[in-house]
């Protein structure tokens, strides 16, 4: 019987190989995710530059709204406060972070 030393071999693709290639295009495609988003934020993603104001015991918008914002329409105020926080209510809680729009 005579045999060809030179017979077609099957090459298999080595799991560790494409396991390895899955990997690094996930992380490659997490780090052009994370650029995206730290650039959108960066250049015109960001909200207005308005201040923060941490409430405290018995403030009141009313009270902030006065305070941060002299010599004008507080209510007006205390309505751009609301829609610049999504606040359905007055009732506001010691430790709780408010955006305050710009002037």
């Amino acid at each position: 019987m005579i045999r060809d030393i030179a017979s077609p071999h099957v090459y298999r693709r080595d799991r560790r190989v494409t396991r390895r290639h899955q990997r690094l295009t996930l992380a490659a495609a997490a780090a052009i995710a994370g650029l995206l988003l730290a650039g959108g934020v960066a250049y015109g993603g960001a909200a207005s530059s308005g201040q923060r104001v941490v409430v405290h015991a018995g403030d009141t918008l009313w009270a902030i709204a006065a305070a941060h914002y002299a010599g004008g329409d507080v209510q007006a105020r205390i309505a751009e406060i609301e829609v610049a926080n999504h606040l359905t209510r007055a009732a506001l809680r010691p430790g709780q972070i408010l955006r305050l729009p710009a002037p």
